[in-house]
């Protein structure tokens, strides 16, 4: 279960990836930035808490300074929790206006982002991040199988159609990709209620089945089936 909301998490990046990089200069510049965040400042961060936590006890630097009763310091306490909160949260909103734009292209992004804005302080308020667990093994049998349809229409069948030139002529829509991920999504949730298992770890099952029935899918739509005429 915590490897599915470990494996979710980083799933979520890189499915967002795109969306954070599609103002880099080129693909060098978007695949250095992700493997620097995630090879390096990733890690850095974890062991920076790793060392917090067994020194102080507490590997939230931020609370920790609260509790120390300098001034100065629980004023840099207030500025780092705002500053974390602020550059973790303008990305969430990003994406999720990108998102709802696709989905909802006749209303105004700026609608959008207000109303995402609106609803995630709404969440917060009720306390949505005492199931940030549960959300991420939501994201552990949902969003790995986008990943896997994502790479297996990248480098198996249409390499060439990832250009902004294309984007005009690319559907909204395609079945085979809805049909894979639900698939996919179908059998990570099977195997975490354990009623069928391939690798005993639900992510794992949901991006071998979304990556095989996404080739099928394909196969099938593009191959030429004629019938013999009455």
């Amino acid at each position: 279960v915590l490897l599915s909301a470990v494996i979710g998490a980083m799933a979520a990046g890189s499915v967002l990836m795109p969306d954070l990089t599609r103002y880099a200069k080129n693909k060098n510049h978007a695949a250095l930035g992700m493997l620097f965040g995630v090879l390096i400042g990733f890690p850095a961060i974890l062991g920076l808490a790793a060392v917090m936590a067994t020194v102080v006890g507490q590997p939230d630097f931020s609370r920790l300074m609260l509790e120390l009763e300098n001034p100065i310091w629980r004023f840099f306490a207030f500025f780092t929790i705002i500053v974390a909160t602020w550059t973790t949260n303008d990305n969430n909103l990003y994406y999720a206006a990108l998102a709802a734009n696709s989905l909802l292209p006749k209303i105004s992004k700026w609608m959008l982002t207000l109303a995402g804005a609106v609803l995630g302080i709404l969440l917060a308020l009720g306390g949505i991040l005492g199931k940030f667990n549960e959300w991420l093994l939501i994201l552990g049998v949902t969003l790995p199988q986008i990943s896997a349809v994502m790479a297996a229409d990248f480098f198996l069948f249409r390499k060439k159609k990832y250009r902004f030139e294309e984007i005009q002529n690319i559907s909204n829509y395609r079945w085979e990709a809805w049909v894979a991920w639900i698939c996919g999504t179908a059998t990570a949730c099977l195997t975490y209620f354990k009623i069928f298992e391939l690798t005993q770890i639900p992510s794992l099952d949901g991006i071998l089945v979304s990556f095989v029935i996404y080739i099928l899918a394909m196969w099938l739509s593009s191959k030429k089936m004629s019938f013999p005429a009455r």
